[in-house]
């Protein structure tokens, strides 16, 4: 096993979504990232980071994360994200290609690992996306397993509370999902 861990919106002029705490959801997941990829490491689970996808435009940096996760050997991928919307919605979401099972599968074994370390969080579950679904794209361009994880709502203030400081711990929790395959 080789984790591809992808720090979503790494695209030149997109940073994603901003917390309420005023970080970027790149600035962020590029320490969850780091975090993850250390944590994988002192267990033995092989894993790199990718926090730039060399494209303007969201295709054609989905191209780009797809090609460096084949060069690099990864067997499954994840990539971070956080939700924002209209700061009442709340809760955390797994993301996988409809008809993988890998991608299911993954999912699964992190929203386990996630709500364990998590239980306060509101479970919004696994989301199957199909073609022309939102993040469809990279789940779909993968050659590998893949999922897209939404832990919180950067403009929830519930959510924020928690995730703020809680880098390191969903870095963990992450792991333990990642582990558990």
């Amino acid at each position: 096993m080789k984790i591809g861990i992808c720090v979503g919106h790494s695209r030149r002029g997109d940073s994603g979504a901003t917390s309420k705490w005023g970080e970027s959801e790149h600035s962020y997941n590029s320490k969850v990232a780091d975090a993850l990829h250390d944590e994988l490491e002192k267990r033995g689970i092989p894993s790199f980071v990718i926090k730039s996808y060399d494209a303007g435009g969201y295709s054609a940096g989905i191209r780009d994360c797809a090609k460096q996760l084949r060069d690099g050997g990864a067997t499954h991928a994840v990539e971070l994200h956080f939700n924002a919307a209209t700061g009442k919605a709340q809760g955390a979401e797994w993301l996988h290609w409809h008809s993988s099972g890998g991608g299911k599968r993954m999912c699964e074994s992190l929203r386990r690992a996630f709500l364990t370390s998590f239980p306060m969080m509101t479970d919004r579950g696994l989301k199957p996306k199909a073609p022309g679904a939102r993040g469809a794209l990279f789940l779909r361009a993968t050659h590998c397993p893949a999922a897209i994880l939404e832990p919180f709502f950067g403009d929830n203030p519930h959510d924020c509370a928690i995730f703020k400081v809680n880098e390191m711990a969903l870095a963990k929790a992450y792991a333990n999902g990642i582990a558990n395959l």
